[in-house]
């Protein structure tokens, strides 16, 4: 079986200063059709977006041909527009392969590659934030 993985909240890469925030982010690793991205991309859990998105960039990367996709349009937090385009592929999180529709965007903020949102992450792990400890935990259910 698949043991419960805890996590602790850390910076940014590239943040040492100890008065910047820390963020839910676990290491996931992508994979499409023969496409590996082998260093593993933090992702932030974040349980307030719907879906799981991606800076188009890394989908580039993975050679996804995004000229024959539809054009997606999601709402930010703030509630402004952003175009995206969905594709799935496999994500490595905690050990566990998935298949991951993800939306990928160049709108993005370009501090989170990755954003782990209801849709196919926490429908498929039980998360619990324990932010008194600065940890939290990843359970595939």
């Amino acid at each position: 079986g698949w043991k419960v993985m805890i996590y602790y909240y850390s910076r940014l890469q590239g943040q040492s200063d100890k008065s910047t925030s820390v963020y839910p982010l676990i290491p996931v690793l992508l994979i499409y059709k023969h496409q590996l991205i082998k260093t593993p991309i933090f992702g932030l859990v974040d349980s307030g977006a719907e879906y799981c998105y991606c800076h188009k960039i890394i989908g580039e990367y993975l050679r996804i041909k995004f000229r024959s996709k539809n054009k997606i349009s999601s709402l930010a937090a703030n509630g402004s527009q952003f175009i995206g385009y969905r594709e799935t592929i496999i994500s490595v999180i905690n050990g566990k392969k998935i298949d991951m529709p993800l939306i990928f965007s160049d709108e993005l903020n370009p501090s989170f590659r990755i954003i782990l949102g209801q849709n196919s992450f926490f429908s498929q792990f039980k998360i619990c934030f324990e932010k008194h400890q600065n940890t939290f935990s990843v359970d595939p259910v």
